[in-house]
């Protein structure tokens, strides 16, 4: 009878590990909007462990440009091979909170967000990054440190 019950259990609600283990996480991080222009999106980078490995690699190599040839070359350290990073990219509308789902971090993995957009002075930029790792299947921020560039602007 026990047997009969499960059956039936399992058949009216499939499921399987699986589906539990790609559970897409999401993300909700609050905004000042009183700190940027009006009608912008956001551009949102979102960097998996993995990439975030890539990108410290990464910034060992220099890039220098030679005037006489007007070419760029990428030099690495011995034994450092530059690799493209592939970090999840987003376009949000400004909002006070701003939602999107990762297609590639999952529970447990370490992330880093990054946010910037047009400062409201329609000069500057403004921009915050978290780090942190994966909890739940809802990551939630709203007390965000964001940062500002001070560049003097001539607007005319």
């Amino acid at each position: 009878m026990k047997l009969l019950k499960s059956l039936l259990f399992f058949s009216l609600f499939p499921c399987s590990a699986s589906a539990f283990a790609e559970q897409e996480i999401e993300f909700e991080i609050s905004v000042p909007v009183q700190s940027f222009t009006n009608n912008i999106s956001l551009t949102v980078n979102l960097w998996s462990e993995a990439q975030l490995k890539i990108r410290e690699q990464n910034s060992s190599c220099s890039v220098s440009y030679d005037v006489a040839t007007q070419k760029e070359s990428l030099d690495c350290p011995e034994g450092v091979k530059f690799q493209e990073t592939a970090q999840e990219k987003f376009s949000i509308p400004l909002q006070e909170k701003i939602i999107f789902t990762s297609k590639t971090i999952k529970q447990g993995d370490k992330f880093e967000v990054t946010i910037l957009g047009r400062s409201s002075d329609k000069c500057n930029t403004v921009s915050a990054r978290i780090s942190d790792q994966v909890k739940n299947s809802k990551v939630v921020f709203n007390n965000v440190s964001w940062m500002s560039t001070e560049m003097g602007c001539s607007l005319k």
